[in-house]
């Protein structure tokens, strides 16, 4: 009996050190930093590697989209936008372009989370 608990106390043990390592992992890069990113939960880390960085290399290949300012997370293979825009139009399109990219991945989340913000507001967040 000691060796069945020895043996539980040592996967139980092994589990929880796994998972307090992969709580560490965040995925969020710039599209025009152009660098790799981590994410995710246990066993989707390489997986937003591949989503994150086919979501950025559509904002970057997009003439209209590359030069803004926005950001591209992956987290547990749910995509992000963050950053401003100039016009709806663009905020649009950097949505379709990563919903493009991305649809051939079975473990992505529906939909893009589109935090963009469009035009510039003044320091009171009035928007006048």
């Amino acid at each position: 009996m000691s060796k069945a608990f020895s043996a539980l106390c040592i996967a139980m043990a092994s589990l929880l050190i796994t998972g307090c390592s992969s709580n560490n992992n965040t995925a969020s890069n710039s599209a025009s930093a152009g660098g790799a990113s981590t994410a995710g939960s246990v066993g989707n880390n390489s997986q937003d590697i591949k989503i994150n960085a086919d979501a950025q290399a559509a904002i970057s290949n997009d003439p209209k989209l590359k030069t803004l300012n926005i950001k591209v997370s992956t987290s547990g293979a749910q995509v992000s936008l963050d950053g401003s825009v100039d016009s709806i139009s663009q905020k649009d399109e950097a949505e379709k372009d990563i919903d493009n990219a991305i649809q051939k991945y079975n473990s992505v989340n529906s939909g893009v989370i589109n935090h963009l913000l469009v035009g510039k507001t003044d320091e009171a967040g009035s928007g006048k």
